[in-house]
């Protein structure tokens, strides 16, 4: 991926990272092809927001976001730019931390995230398909049979997304970073501290303004992260022990 006007050198190192991306690609819809067998479902809808879990509401603003950005971009032939912002939404965001958190709900009984993952990674492997036409051609005809939905007979011919407007959700945003942010707190401190992969600590979250996110993510935060979260005010006192 590179900058308009720019020549490539050829290395095994980019060959590398793109077979990467690509094995990345292929599991996550492996992943949710497995989650979805023998279901149809619909996408999620506007009117529903607010049944939707933070990190639900977080993904589908984001993927909007991303919608009019990649538009933008292809409007200006920044192809390489819309292309890395493709890659860094599919691989960061749906792949390392949406379909982390909703192995928690599914096995929960929670198939609110089923929607979700079917309708981001349709419109994930729509954007791509431009840049990478032949694994999402076929990744998406595998996805198509599970969708309730009028669909193309191929991907080739189908619509290409373009941001309605209808699920910008800044507030989402926003306190998905701070969990994501915090997240990445612990499981630096865990590596720091050369703590074991089975070492589940107990971690006291101080909040303030964004309690009530860390409060619903808690669950998610104690299984991708391997430690049991306990939310606190932020002047709450401490018990005993040894802190890091």
């Amino acid at each position: 991926m590179g900058t308009l006007g720019q020549d490539m050198k050829y290395t095994e190192e980019r060959m590398v990272a793109a077979r990467n991306f690509a094995n990345k690609l292929w599991n996550t819809t492996r992943y949710v092809l497995m989650q979805l067998e023998g279901r149809r479902v619909k996408r999620p809808h506007a009117a529903d927001r607010d049944t939707l879990a933070l990190e639900d509401r977080w993904l589908l603003s984001r993927l909007e976001g991303l919608e009019g950005d990649v538009d933008s971009l292809l409007k200006a032939y920044q192809v390489g730019e819309a292309a890395r912002r493709i890659h860094d939404f599919l691989w960061n965001e749906l792949a390392d931390w949406y379909v982390e958190m909703s192995k928690v709900r599914l096995r929960e009984g929670d198939e609110r995230p089923l929607a979700v993952l079917a309708h981001v990674l349709d419109h994930g492997l729509r954007l791509l398909h431009p840049i990478m036409p032949f694994v999402t051609e076929e990744l998406w005809g595998k996805l198509r049979e599970h969708l309730d939905d009028d669909l193309a007979p191929a991907l080739i011919v189908a619509w290409f997304p373009k941001s309605a407007g209808v699920w910008r959700d800044p507030a989402a945003e926003r306190a998905m970073g701070h969990v994501i942010e915090v997240n990445r707190a612990i499981r630096n401190l865990r590596a720091e501290k050369g703590l074991e992969a089975g070492a589940r600590p107990a971690v006291y979250l101080r909040a303030s303004g964004q309690a009530a996110a860390l409060g619903e993510t808690a669950a998610a935060t104690a299984f991708t992260s391997r430690v049991e979260p306990q939310v606190t005010a932020a002047d709450a006192g401490l018990p005993d022990g040894e802190y890091a």
